[in-house]
């Protein structure tokens, strides 16, 4: 099984897939994007430091595509293909809302069809939260490359996110950013649970 958990900056997505692997066991692997294997961890430094010119929409989804290619094959496919279970930090859908700012949807899907195996999580939790509210959250400030792009830019980052989750109600769940750790945990925890025994 692939699970990713999504959702804009500060929203708590790292710790909630530590959290996540922990319930589900040894059969569990925690990974994240950008990274996810050495390559791709290196792309990342170019995709998460510097400013919000370093680079355009365009150079982004390159970088995005390179680094998810060799993540699947090096780390994601092989789990999967040994029975065990993907925890992701981000994937797709964090892709179709920080680029999809400058490229259209079909030609993101078009290059993960064409580039990444078109491969696509089972479960999807989307950590919503309101921009301001992440905003007066502390972040690590040499990877905020995104949130230098201001809060019209991350405004419209979750609603492409919402967009998405309604789109796939059977994959998707939207689970409210603004409750505690614990209860977004318990959330989680429950909603894998019901998928799993109903599978």
């Amino acid at each position: 099984m692939f699970i990713t958990l999504e959702g804009i900056d500060n929203t708590g997505k790292t710790e909630q897939t530590l959290l996540l692997k922990k319930h589900i066991g040894d059969k569990a692997i925690r990974t994240r994007e950008p990274g996810g294997c050495p390559i791709s961890e290196k792309i990342r430094e170019a995709l998460v430091q510097g400013t919000s010119e370093t680079m355009d929409g365009t150079t982004e989804l390159l970088l995005m595509n390179a680094q998810r290619r060799e993540h699947i094959k090096q780390t994601i496919k092989p789990t999967l293909d040994e029975g065990n279970v993907i925890v992701c930090d981000r994937y797709i859908d964090s892709t179709l809302a920080y680029q999809g700012a400058a490229i259209d949807e079909p030609t993101i899907l078009g290059f993960h069809k064409q580039l990444c195996f078109n491969l696509f999580p089972d479960i999807v939790f989307l950590i919503d939260l309101d921009p301001m509210i992440s905003y007066q959250r502390e972040t690590n400030k040499e990877e905020s490359r995104f949130e230098s792009k201001g809060l019209i830019y991350m405004i419209s980052v979750r609603d492409r996110f919402l967009e998405r989750a309604e789109k796939n109600p059977d994959t998707h769940i939207i689970i409210n950013g603004e409750m505690s750790i614990e209860e977004i945990h318990k959330e989680i925890c429950k909603e894998y649970d019901d998928r799993i025994s109903n599978r």
